[in-house]
């Protein structure tokens, strides 16, 4: 399968680009949060249990925030735009025409979709303790999974809303 050239450049910026940013400022941020050395635990007092839940909301929800203040007009047909049309849902497409809605909903379905499913992961293989440089690394991959994955979806709703409102943004 050859990617057309505006496919590949939309693939880097809203997956790669994002995904690592996102990998590599959580995982550092972590090592400040947990030194190397020291055991963390799943719950209780400096816990990675809620660090993950609000990791999972919060990285989509400034993304959200960027990702339309980036996405300001509509493309061609050609390029972004052919990627998005059947990816979008109805729903994100109308989450997109809000600021705050889309951020907080973003925020929502990442902690469905990525937070929660872990946390019961997690538990299920009993509740592991980490040594900080582990838990960082473990984040980091983590956060730029979560971007990786959920940057492209609202690259695409974005376009596909403005492309359904002739280009003009709210």
């Amino acid at each position: 399968m050859k990617i057309k050239p505006n496919a590949h450049s939309f693939l880097i910026s809203h997956s790669l680009l994002p995904a690592v940013l996102n990998g590599l400022l959580n995982g550092v941020l972590s090592i400040y949060a947990h030194p190397w050395e020291v055991e963390v635990k799943m719950w209780g007092q400096d816990a990675y249990g809620i660090d993950l839940v609000l990791t999972a909301f919060l990285i989509p929800a400034i993304t959200w925030l960027i990702v339309r203040a980036l996405i300001t007009k509509s493309v061609d047909g050609s390029g972004s735009l052919s990627i998005c049309l059947h990816g979008a849902s109805r729903l994100a497409i109308r989450l997109s025409a809000s600021r705050t809605l889309g951020s907080i909903s973003w925020g929502a379905c990442s902690v469905l979709l990525f937070g929660l499913p872990t946390l019961v992961g997690l538990q299920l293989i009993g509740a592991p303790k980490m040594r900080g440089i582990t838990y960082a690394i473990f984040k980091g991959v983590y956060s730029a999974t979560i971007s990786a994955l959920l940057q492209p979806m609202m690259a695409c709703a974005r376009i596909q809303f403005l492309h359904t409102m002739g280009g003009k943004s709210p």
